[in-house]
């Protein structure tokens, strides 16, 4: 399987979760260092 790009679409209203995501991010670029990465963080405006 090939992947042309990777879309990772975090929740930044979850500050729990964050350390996670990263560290999910981490072990995807760890395998494909030269992958295209695109990070959305949605829920930008809930405080």
């Amino acid at each position: 399987n090939e992947v042309d790009v990777l879309v990772f679409v975090v929740d930044s209203a979850d500050r729990l979760r964050l350390p996670w995501a990263r560290q999910e991010l981490h072990k995807l670029l760890d395998k494909d260092p030269d992958l295209p990465v695109v990070v959305v963080a949605n829920k930008q405006m809930l405080k």
